[in-house]
């Protein structure tokens, strides 16, 4: 892939954002809405993954979006976010896959690289990643296993992400307004309609 063809982290970003609302599953949805958030305890564990499991999610969601001039998803504690989502708001059902799809796709990569995901190089997670993404776009629509949780964690990770602290001041365009609440104003005093 030549330089021309690639964008910035931080361009891929914003253009995901834009189509977040319309690609995010129903589950995840939900979890934006409910303000599902990663919780910042120093001494936290996972309540609902294994320590072990929570490692690998860490690792998965900073291997989507990694630390470079900005900040990456280990920085938004998205692994902790993932946790939450599952324990608090995933039906059984959706727990369920979320937990065989994880077990499958560690199996893969264990058959792939004789290794956990977690204790692979940062390239040999990068190329795991690229290779369940190039199968996913080929099959368009994947329902199960591996490739299912694969797309579940690139939508996750970006959601929790995008909804950070972080994510949303750091990265994201982010324009507080304070100030009290005036429900009447002319609509010349503000130039126009703003988004709430």
């Amino acid at each position: 892939m030549t330089n021309q063809s690639q964008i910035s982290r931080r361009e891929a970003l914003r253009k995901t954002s834009l189509l977040v609302g319309s690609g995010l599953a129903a589950s995840t949805v939900a979890a934006i809405i409910s303000g599902c958030q990663a919780p910042l305890d120093p001494d936290w564990t996972p309540s609902f993954f294994s320590v072990e499991q929570s490692e690998t999610l860490a690792h998965i969601a900073e291997t989507i979006l990694p630390k470079t001039d900005t900040p990456g998803a280990l920085d938004a504690k998205v692994h902790r976010y993932i946790d939450e989502l599952a324990a608090n708001v995933y039906s059984k059902n959706r727990q369920d896959e979320l937990m065989s799809g994880l077990a499958e796709f560690e199996a893969q990569c264990k058959s792939k690289f004789s290794k956990a995901f977690a204790k692979l190089g940062a390239e040999q997670r990068k190329e795991f990643l690229q290779q369940l993404h190039e199968e996913s776009k080929a099959m368009k629509e994947s329902t199960e296993g591996a490739l299912s949780f694969f797309e579940d964690m690139r939508q996750l990770t970006i959601a929790g992400f995008c909804t950070s602290e972080i994510g949303a001041t750091q990265v994201l365009k982010y324009d507080p307004i304070p100030g009290s609440y005036e429900p009447c104003i002319p609509y010349e005093d503000v130039g126009g309609v703003w988004a709430y």
